[in-house]
């Protein structure tokens, strides 16, 4: 179930983009671009500003710390310290068992594992942030990985509705501690 803060932050978008869709195409005489495709071009510009600046603090938070960190294209940042050659790959549909450690770029731990438990989950099927179910596909059964997961890749907007508020970036330690199926139907 939708938490009420998630419901409200969700109805905020749908209002803000149901506003912008019913704006009326007027030619602006200094532009020649429509009042809508000013307001597109200013969310697009304003949008790329915060990828841009979320880029910018990840890349201080590796250089800080003087990781070595690989990227996919979707701009998940990994690193697989602790390597198993042996054991199979997860795949999406796989079922799996970790331990995880979830914290901001701040260094804010906001979940762990050592709190809660461990967790079973099958990847590609799990409300996890998505980013962190692309980061699992990179893994073995008892490998030991760290992420940074953009906010785009993580909780976006919206936040978890409870400790990770809009458009945080997650570093995220994880252990896959069980691959209990693989390619599970």
């Amino acid at each position: 179930m939708k938490s009420p803060i998630h419901l409200i932050s969700l109805n905020s978008v749908l209002l803000v983009l149901l506003f912008l869709h019913s704006c009326k195409q007027q030619t602006s005489t200094s532009t020649g671009l429509s009042k809508k495709d000013q307001t597109n071009d200013m969310l697009i510009q304003n949008q790329k500003a915060m990828v841009n600046d979320e880029t910018a603090d990840i890349d201080s938070y590796i250089a800080r710390r003087g990781i070595q960190m690989q990227s996919t294209q979707t701009g998940l940042r990994y690193n697989i310290y602790l390597k198993q050659e042996t054991s199979d790959s997860i795949k999406t549909l796989s079922e799996v068992e970790i331990k995880f450690k979830v914290s901001l770029l701040n260094g804010e731990l906001i979940y762990s594992s050592d709190s809660t438990g461990t967790i079973k989950l099958v990847v590609g099927r799990s409300e996890l942030a998505s980013g962190l179910q692309e980061g699992l596909q990179l893994m073995k059964e008892r490998e030991k990985a760290m992420f940074i997961i953009p906010s785009h890749l993580a909780y976006g907007l919206t936040g978890d509705g409870d400790r990770i508020k809009q458009y945080q970036s997650l570093v995220v330690d994880v252990e896959v501690v069980d691959l209990i199926s693989n390619n599970r139907k």
